[in-house]
This record gives structure tokens, C-alpha cells and sequence, in this order.
């Protein structure tokens, strides 16, 4: 059982809650997980609850600009998810019998305090107890009332009184802490067991509905030099709007390499599906992005269109933005092209002829 500490909870005892989480093994090697959670405890428990914003926190923590913006940089987001299952690992190992357990409900940032049934004092206790007088261990703290009136102690006893949390304590049967040990060694077995299939999804380069997704720098054929740094800015755009779905596991490849393309692309990133390549060019005061999903077993051509915009530098930004969201719609939005290629696929009715989209999108 359990009961939100929030509202009863002095601060110091969570710090010290704090303090015991990112000391502990799954915190100690990283400077970004501790940072991130203190800061996110630390604003809540001065009242700035309502301030702890992934745009805070991206300034905060991952030394982002003012220009940082959380729907094309998803970093405060992915992070976060670490950081809760991080949490989840600590109290369902290291920290399993803390009192205090910090957590960060999906949907926002800002942390809930739990406080848990254990077998020590309840919080109340104790600091109930500490603010007596002849409060000393826990197994020599005397009942208020019974100090106030010796006749209700027990006669003849030479052991000191014990607290009436101790006596609930001795009174439970052993068999009860034997069933719950074993049932904290079966979730750890098996929270242990779903971390090493996850892993080895992950290092197959696999979702679980198996789509993983290579984007290659695009390639500016636009003949302007000036025009490099927007293929590096929109390729970062498109990866970014396809880490949203679910369908996909999306990797990038450094635009600084020289591997190139194609199979010495893929060769850095194995068992990849597909692969998007992106060519930039100008028409007059338009730009036109050209993108091709392959399939990457064998190079086939599976999908290709093109999306023309007015340009200016004023709406560079803007128009990077509109048409990198397009792109991640069309391929891996429900019934998008990864998916009806997936279908195909299982139907073994897969065209061989290119699918191509005509005209501007």
C-alpha cells in the first residue's frame, strides 16, 4: 500500500530520498541522470512545479540554446523516458525498501513522491519519535503515554518498554517476509528478462513491429554551397518527426563520415529495412526536396516524391519544418507507405514497379 507524501512529507526526508537514488548504481556513472532529477525534485519542492517545462529543462540540463524547440528536438522527451525506467529499476532492485519513492508520471516532468508500507516506522513515527526527549534506538523508544504514566507499564519487566510500531513488527509471521522476498526475486528475474530481450530488439535494429528506418544526409544538388547547412538542418528534421511513431526505429548516420552510400551506409548500421535518401535543388524562388524509400536488402525502389516550396531566408526555418513533417507522415503515419509495404509484403503481392508520386506535395 501506498499514499502520496507530497503534502506530508518534510523536504529534507526527500532529499534524503534523493540523495540515496543518485548514489546508487544505476546513477552513479551518469552526470545527465543525476542532473535531470535533481533539478526536476529540487524545483518542485521550492514551488516552481509549474515552471518544470521541456523547454526548461532542455536549457537546464542538455545546455540547449533559447532557440531549442521541443518539437523538433525530442531530447528532454527520450531522456525522460530513461530516466523513469532508470527509477524503475532502482526501487525494484537497490531501492526496493525505501519508504520514499520518487517518480515522474508520463505526460510531464515534474516528480510525485510515494511513500510505501514498509517494515520500519511510518514517516509520522518517526519523526514523532524523534521529537521526544528520551527517544533513543528504535528498539528502546518509550510510548508517550507510558511515560506519562508508569502504572501502565509492564510491572517486573527488565526489558524497556518497546513502541507500539516495533510490537506490530513482531507480531507478523515469518512466512509472510519469505513470500515477499520471493516475490521481489521473481519481478527482478523478470524484469531482469525483459531488459535483455529489449536489448537484443534494440541491437537488431528492430522495433516490435520490426520497421528500422537508415536516413542518410540529403544531398544538396542545388549546386549553392550556402545551401549545405539547410540538407544538414532538414535531414536532422526528418529523424526528429519520425522518432514520434512507434513503427519505427529511425538511425542517422554523421554527416561528417565518409562511408557514403549505400552499402557502405548500411554496412555501419546492419539489418536495416529501409533506407531514405533525400536530394535537394532550386527552381527559380522554389526549393524542391526529392526523397526515395528503398528497400535495403537490394536496393529497389519502393517509393519516391517530391516536395516544392517557396523559398526566402525568412521562411527557411518554417518551410524546413512543414516539409520535414510531411515526410515523417506520408512514410510512417497509420495505412503511410512503410506500412502498406509491410502489408504487401506479408501478402507476397509486393509490386516490382516504382510507386512514384507525381507533381509537388
Amino acid at each position: 500500500m501506498s499514499y502520496d507524501a507530497e503534502e506530508t512529507t518534510p523536504p529534507l526526508l526527500i532529499q534524503d530520498a534523493l540523495q540515496r537514488v543518485v548514489a546508487s548504481r544505476d546513477f552513479v556513472n551518469s552526470e545527465r541522470k543525476r542532473r535531470f532529477l535533481k533539478f526536476v525534485v529540487q524545483e518542485t519542492l521550492a514551488g516552481h512545479a509549474d515552471q518544470i517545462k521541456a523547454y526548461a529543462i532542455a536549457l537546464e540540463i542538455f545546455d540547449r540554446g533559447p532557440s531549442f524547440d521541443p518539437a523538433a528536438d525530442p531530447v528532454v522527451r527520450i531522456e525522460a523516458g530513461r530516466l523513469r525506467r532508470c527509477l524503475e529499476h532502482y526501487y525494484l532492485g537497490e531501492g526496493a525498501a525505501d519508504r520514499i519513492r520518487i517518480t515522474i508520471p508520463k505526460g510531464g516532468y515534474v516528480p510525485h513522491f510515494i511513500v510505501t508500507d514498509g517494515d520500519g516506522p511510518s514517516v509520522p513515527d518517526a519523526l514523532d519519535d524523534a521529537d521526544q526527549p528520551n527517544a533513543g534506538h528504535l528498539g528502546e523508544l518509550i510510548p508517550a503515554k507510558a511515560a506519562a504514566d508508569p502504572a501502565r507499564a509492564v510491572a517486573g519487566s527488565s526489558s524497556p518498554p518497546v513502541a507500539p510500531s516495533r510490537l506490530r513488527r513482531l507480531k507478523r509471521p515469518r512466512w509472510l517476509a519469505s513470500i515477499l522476498s520471493l516475490l521481489l526475486v521473481l519481478i527482478i528475474v523478470l524484469w531482469g528478462a525483459t531488459l535483455i530481450l529489449q536489448t537484443r530488439i534494440f541491437a537488431e535494429g528492430r522495433t516490435a513491429a520490426g520497421h528500422s528506418l537508415l536516413v542518410p544526409p540529403f544531398a544538396n544538388d542545388s549546386g549553392d554551397p550556402a545551401l549545405n547547412s539547410f540538407a544538414r538542418s532538414i535531414t536532422e528534421d526528418v529523424i526528429g518527426r519520425l522518432i514520434g511513431f512507434e513503427n519505427v526505429l529511425v538511425f542517422g548516420v554523421d554527416p561528417r563520415s565518409r562511408s557514403g552510400t549505400g552499402t557502405a551506409l548500411r554496412a555501419a548500421v546492419p539489418d536495416i529495412d529501409y533506407v531514405l535518401k533525400g536530394r535537394i535543388r532550386t527552381a527559380g524562388n522554389q526549393i524542391q526536396i526529392t526523397v526515395a524509400l528503398l528497400q535495403a536488402a537490394d536496393d529497389q525502389y519502393l517509393w519516391s516524391g517530391r516536395f516544392c516550396r517557396e523559398f526566402s531566408p525568412g521562411t527557411m526555418i518554417d518551410v524546413r519544418h512543414d516539409i520535414a513533417l510531411q515526410i515523417a507522415g506520408v512514410l510512417a503515419q497509420p495505412h503511410g507507405v512503410i506500412e502498406k509495404e509491410e502489408l504487401r509484403n506479408t501478402a507476397e503481392i509486393r509490386s516490382r514497379s516504382l510507386a512514384h508520386q507525381d507533381g509537388c506535395l
